[in-house]
């Protein structure tokens, strides 16, 4: 009777050593290392092995212990997107070469203007057009002459949609701190594409702004929770 309960007892422990990870530590040790008001867990279901608050057995992630908890939709918030893709505009029409900062000019009926591209996730809302500067000794920007510029809204078929307004660029250079301006706001879409002119009644004038991720033309959109 004694050996058959021991042959039982013998039986059950090699069941439960099997079912748990190779290791050389000891199943004791394992034990003493969780930390207090946790447990060692073996979970077949999700392949978790380890220390942990609560049983994790039925969750798909394993032991939630020390996992950043799930971002949620902020009401209000706001991002904002810097750097778009200019194209060329010469003769009326857009070059197909990717240029990186803001530059247009006039010269008698002569005009290179630009074609700006953001894009914009599907889910954005209350989409708005703006620039920005910072210090002047961290940025590169001239005007010369006329500085008053044209907006227009492009269409996906390439023709104008709608006209946006003017930005006025004039004697900000000489500003030396840093400054921000909103410009306009106009309907999101995955993809928003802007005409850039200098204004057509004006004098000649030439501008050039170097834009980085801090600095130049932006949009700002909004998601609705």
């Amino acid at each position: 009777m004694q050996l058959w309960q021991a042959s039982l007892i013998l039986a059950a422990t090699g069941t439960l050593v099997s079912a748990l990870p190779a290791s050389t530590t000891p199943l004791t040790s394992r034990y003493t290392e969780c930390s207090a008001n946790t447990q060692w867990y073996v979970c077949a279901k999700n392949n978790f092995a380890g220390c942990c608050s609560v049983d994790p057995c039925d969750m798909q992630e394993g032991c939630p212990d020390g996992k950043q908890p799930p971002q949620t939709c902020v009401p209000g918030s706001k991002t904002v997107i810097y750097a778009p893709e200019m194209h060329a505009v010469e003769n009326g029409q857009v070059q197909p070469g990717i240029e990186k900062d803001f530059v247009i000019s006039k010269s008698g009926s002569t005009f290179h203007d630009q074609q700006m591209k953001f894009k914009v996730p599907s889910y954005a809302d209350y989409c708005s057009l703006g620039w920005s500067v910072p210090a002047a000794h961290e940025r590169s920007f001239t005007v010369g002459g006329n500085g008053k510029v044209d907006i227009s809204l492009v269409g996906q078929d390439g023709t104008l949609v709608d006209h946006l307004g003017m930005g006025n660029f004039e004697s900000w250079p000489d500003s030396k701190g840093a400054h921000d301006h909103s410009v306009t706001s106009t309907p999101c879409q995955e993809e928003l594409n802007f005409k850039l002119s200098l204004d057509h009644k004006g004098i000649d004038g030439r501008i050039l702004l170097v834009q980085n991720s801090n600095t130049g033309w932006y949009v700002t959109y909004n998601v609705t929770c």
